[in-house]
């Protein structure tokens, strides 16, 4: 996937089918319906293809993952094998493709859209009709005739699409219907019964008890339909067909009218666009071109999508009662034109999901979305399948949309949103316009418009990232640079930023308090440009220019038109986006010295921020990596020292109440939190993590986890307790009402110790980074005889040692002489102690004391 950011609006749904899902395999399931819809959004947002390779580059990640009934891992015929139905429908042509029982093909779905295509380019040699529906071996003969590869034979590739747990699956059902074939010879009825999913007893019982709790009894086929920014619509299906299915059998994935339909067509001048994919009891819904007549129902005779589902699942029901089990996936679009002569615009869509099994899978995604959706939906009512299930979301697909998710914020009312394009020149005069007219000057500017340069192979990133989402994806190994996205990236990231600040310097010179922020990547840290030439011109601040810089990026493009990036020794991969930030910092030195004393600029790296640009495997969320920005754009005028202050604590409730504590004060914009439970090493880890990230250092490093090891007995404690007056510590006799255990005993060890030290371990490497880093461990008086101080042999870290006297808190259940503000104070006195202060000494209120 290109990891353009782009105001090109799309619309994607997926399904994994309808009938029962394990909530074993629901992460899997979940997780191959995202990967789906972001291979479809990568075609979709960048133009690359249309809708029908959206639809067909979203099923094939389906068809590869062995979690669906399509593709690798589907079900097996009577005799063991796998064969494949798929089709395509494109909206506006009315093309269909379709294949049927074809063996030995990895992605059927593949067949289906060439069909499409083929028709679509119209007839063949001699005014032949092009075909529209391939069976069985012909149609694999026929792909492989166009250019399609397969991984080798028919028994070859078999063996590929065959996994174990379909195997299993297949022993299994392969035994029971022998055992009814057995029964129903001898004239003895039948122990089991074998329904049209892959499961028995589609009611769930079954498959809830003994071996089989992890089984899913997924009815026939995954779909997915895709919408473009004309509104254009198209749709597909594919599956392995129902288990044990008579070799050869077609089912609803390759019938016409019945697993997918799409009509991007105006009905009667209205502006509504459909598509449709079906899934369940294949004979049933054929005989009802489910499909088709859920999309006509919904756009000609204006239900509308709830209402489409609802009649179309109740006929189903009606005609075949007792295997009438299934699951409608309809979206509908709202895309009208904004002009006369002008094309349409995508601008709304309802999804709907009604089903009448168990479970249904769906997932959705479009662009004025953070991230894919996706969602095992289940029946609450389980045993009565005439109950029509529904899932239904209208998805705004404007740009404004981005604005409504921020009404219910307290700053909306100070919220204006305006149309920008930093690549257009008139785009950009006209947000000058709108800004001078409204406001008559500009104190902030933060550029922050991006894009990688990068074309994404998206079936790549569940493989090479495990499913997580902050894993570190290696994208040199699943990614192409494009001489044009490389132009644009360089275009987009340098020059867009550029003509921003050019056009807003003399409104900014209006303020009293001018700042610009850029935002940049450590990526174009001069380390990561490589190329020896690049790297001393962007280095030499005394020749630096503008003109300097225009010429490393037009060599660099020369070098990227023609293939000479590695023998020019310029970077492997990510060459254009770190280039493109390399050259914004060194931009922002210039601005810096130019307009020194008259704005404040600066670039900043807001670190690896979960966002589209990445794919959303960042670990840092967008209100984590805009803090480091919005710091910067907040500077004091003046240059006064600015502290920030991460709280942590291992109950993210008590950390949030602790931090809404701050609000309305002067520190509310200094304070932050973060989870940490010390005791996890992951969880120190993760936090080491984003203070690298957010600021690159750090100064001081306070550790004040501790517990007492011990449990009370709240009753007595309470008895000890004057009527008049609560005791204090000092006035209770602990020995008669707290209890130790050698479970409490190793916990307080590895938190009060243990957790210390891993903490000063994981951050010992950043705070090298400061100017004057200093540790101050809380400790206790109670510890002096038994003290454990850790040596790092490293003369500029300090390591010192204090107690902070009783202090009123959890640990001696408020009964400390101290409030929580005077017990802080030695903590800080000490944190905050010149550079060359004492060191590896042990504190109290009083000062400096012994270990003793």
């Amino acid at each position: 996937m290109s990891g353009e950011v782009s105001e090109e609006r799309f619309f994607v749904a997926v399904h994994v089918g309808a009938g029962y899902h394990s909530p074993v395999n629901e992460k899997a399931l979940r997780s191959a319906m995202k990967t789906a819809c972001i291979a479809a959004a990568s075609i979709l947002r960048t133009g690359s293809g249309g809708c029908v390779d959206a639809v067909s580059a979203a099923i094939e990640t389906l068809e590869n993952d062995p979690c669906t009934n399509a593709g690798r891992g589907s079900n097996l015929t009577e005799d063991g094998r796998v064969e494949c139905d798929a089709s395509v429908m494109d909206g506006k042509s009315g093309a269909f493709g379709a294949v049927g029982a074809v063996p030995g093909v990895e992605n059927a779905i593949k067949i289906a859209a060439l069909l499409v295509k083929e028709q679509m380019l119209g007839s063949f040699l001699l005014g032949r009709i092009p075909p529209m529906f391939l069976a069985g071996e012909g149609a694999r003969a026929w792909a492989k005739s166009k250019g399609v590869n397969f991984l080798g034979t028919i028994e070859e590739t078999n063996e590929w699409l065959v996994t174990r747990k379909a195997k299993e699956q297949w022993k299994y059902y392969k035994a029971m219907l022998e055992d009814s074939k057995s029964r129903s010879s001898s004239g003895k009825p039948s122990s089991s019964s074998l329904q049209v999913g892959n499961a028995p007893d589609l009611d769930g019982s079954h498959l809830m008890t003994g071996r089989d709790h992890a089984m899913d009894s997924i009815m026939d086929t995954v779909g997915v339909i895709c919408i473009d920014k004309e509104g254009n619509v198209a749709s597909g299906a594919s599956s392995g067909g129902i288990a044990l299915k008579v070799r050869g059998r077609v089912g609803l994935a390759a019938t016409y009218g019945s697993g997918c339909w799409a009509s991007s067509k105006d009905s009667f001048g209205a502006t509504l666009k459909v598509g449709c994919c079906a899934s369940g009891a294949g004979e049933c819904l054929m005989r009802n071109f489910a499909a088709q007549e859920c999309c006509t129902s919904s756009s000609l005779l204006q239900a509308g999508p709830s209402a489409a589902c609802s009649e179309v699942l109740q006929t189903v029901h009606k005609e075949s009662c007792q295997h009438g089990s299934a699951g409608i996936l309809l979206v509908q679009a709202e895309a009208p034109s904004i002009g006369i002569g002008s094309p349409p615009q995508l601008k709304s869509v309802e999804i709907v999901a009604g089903y009448t099994t168990l479970s249904f899978g769906i997932g959705y995604f479009g662009n004025s979305m953070k991230q894919p959706k996706a969602s095992i939906l289940r029946s609450k009512k389980q045993q009565n399948r005439t109950d029509i299930c529904q899932f239904a979301a209208l998805v705004d697909l404007t740009c404004e949309s981005a604005m409504k998710n921020l009404e219910g914020c307290s700053f909306f009312k100070n919220l204006v949103f305006h149309q920008l394009d930093v690549l257009d020149p008139c785009s950009i005069s006209s947000l000058v316009d709108f800004v001078k007219s409204k406001y008559g000057k500009l104190d902030i500017l933060v550029n922050n418009a991006g894009i990688l340069g990068l074309s994404v192979d998206a079936n790549a990133i569940e493989e090479v990232s495990n499913g997580e989402e902050s894993t570190y994806i290696k994208w040199g190994e699943i990614s192409t640079q494009p001489y044009n996205l490389g132009e644009q990236c360089i275009q987009t990231n340098y020059y867009g930023a550029k003509r921003m600040i050019q056009a807003f310097m003399p409104l900014l010179s209006s303020s009293d308090s001018p700042r610009i922020v850029n935002v940049s990547s450590s990526a174009g840290k001069l380390k990561f440009v490589i190329n020896e030439w690049a790297c001393n011109i962007l280095n030499d601040t005394k020749t630096l220019n503008e003109e300097r810089i225009d010429e490393i990026l037009e060599g660099f493009l020369k070098d990227l038109k023609e293939g000479s990036l590695e023998t020019k020794k310029w970077p492997s991969f990510l060459s254009a986006y770190t280039l493109s930030k390399a050259a914004m910092n060194a931009y922002t030195r210039l601005l810096a010295v130019k307009h020194m004393n008259k704005c404040i600029i600066n670039c900043v790296c807001p670190g690896h921020v979960k966002t589209n640009l990445n794919l959303f495997t960042g670990p840092l969320n967008v209100e984590e990596g805009a803090h480091s920005v919005v710091r910067l754009a907040l500077l004091p005028t003046h240059g006064e020292d600015v502290v920030s202050v991460v709280l942590t604590a291992r109950d993210e409730k008590k950390g949030t109440d602790a931090l809404d504590k701050f609000k309305g004060t002067h520190l509310s914009d200094l304070v932050m939190f973060h989870q940490l439970d010390v005791v996890d090493p992951v969880s120190v880890a993760s936090l080491a993590q984003f203070v690298r990230t957010q600021f690159g250092k750090l100064d001081i490093l306070v550790n004040n986890s501790g517990i007492g090891g011990v449990t009370a007995d709240e009753e007595a404690l309470r008895g000890s307790r004057t009527s008049d007056k609560e005791a204090t510590g000092s006035q209770i006799e602990w020995k008669n009402i707290l209890s130790e255990s050698y479970e409490l005993t190793v916990q307080c060890i590895q938190t009060n110790y243990y957790g210390a030290k891993r903490m000063v371990e994981h951050f010992i490497p950043i705070m090298e980074s400061s100017d004057s880093p200093r540790i101050v461990n809380v400790s206790s008086s109670m510890g002096k005889l038994k003290i454990c101080s850790i040596q790092y042999g490293t003369n500029n870290l300090p390591n010192m040692w204090f107690v902070a006297s009783f202090v009123k808190t959890d640990l001696n259940y408020k009964t400390g002489i101290l409030s929580v503000e005077d017990g802080a104070e030695t903590p800080v006195k000490v944190a905050l102690s010149p550079h060359d202060g004492p060191s590896g000494c042990f504190f109290d209120r009083n000062g400096i004391t012994s270990f003793e």
